[in-house]
Parts: C-alpha cells; sequence; structure tokens
C-alpha cells in the first residue's frame, strides 16, 4: 500500500513538470507569433498601461505618427500626438525590455504638458 502512493506521488511530480514545460513552450511560441503578426500590421498597440480597472492609456502608432491614447468604457480620446523620436526611443526601449527612467520622463516636456492638459480637464469636470 504505501509503495503504492509513493508510486502515485512520483507520477504527479512528473505530470506537474511536463505540464509547467508545456505552459512555458506554449508561452514562448506563442509570445513571437503574436509579434509576429503585429509586425506587418499598420496599426501597432506598442505599449498598454492599465490606471484602473477600466481605464488605461495606450501608446499606439498609425503608420508612421505616434498617439497616446486613453482608453475608457465609455471613450476612446487621443490625448496627444507623439514625433518619430520619441517612437524610436519606446521601440528602443521595448526591444531591450527595459523600463525608461523615471527622471527622464518627469523632466519631459511632454509629460509636462500631458499633467497640464488633464488637470485642466479635471478642473473642467469640477465645475
Amino acid at each position: 500500500m504505501q509503495i503504492q502512493i509513493w508510486i502515485s506521488i512520483i507520477k504527479m511530480l512528473i505530470f506537474l513538470c511536463f505540464i509547467i514545460f508545456l505552459i512555458y513552450l506554449t508561452a514562448k511560441i506563442g509570445g513571437s507569433k503574436f509579434e509576429s503578426m503585429q509586425k506587418n500590421k499598420y496599426i501597432k498597440i506598442l505599449e498598454r498601461i492599465p490606471i484602473s480597472k477600466e481605464n488605461s492609456l495606450l501608446i499606439i502608432q498609425i503608420g508612421s505618427k505616434g498617439y497616446v491614447i486613453s482608453s475608457t468604457s465609455q471613450s476612446v480620446e487621443i490625448l496627444l500626438e507623439i514625433d518619430d523620436e520619441e517612437i524610436n526611443k519606446i521601440k528602443y526601449f521595448k526591444s531591450l525590455k527595459n523600463q525608461i527612467d523615471v527622471k527622464d520622463y518627469l523632466n519631459s516636456t511632454k509629460l509636462k504638458y500631458l499633467l497640464k492638459k488633464l488637470k485642466i480637464k479635471k478642473e473642467d469636470n469640477n465645475e
């Protein structure tokens, strides 16, 4: 009886290792397939940042132009346009899988403009 229990536990561990390997393999192959599908598209989502459960900020590229978009359950709104230099910087950092340094972004004039624009909209909504 003891031997049957140990054999069952060993079988479960082997099966668990096999399942974990399949999950890893699926993520590895599926991720590269998704990237290759998106490479040839005219509209690309470069970055998606969830702000809350239903709200998110997106950085998208349409052709050679880039946009920062606010997406909510009720609407989608273009907040600002990004120049080619910023798009290339985002792609570069994404390819390195590093995050942009927060200090550099806080000193960015575009971020200050975006925050100012959001504050103005918030004040307009409070009135």
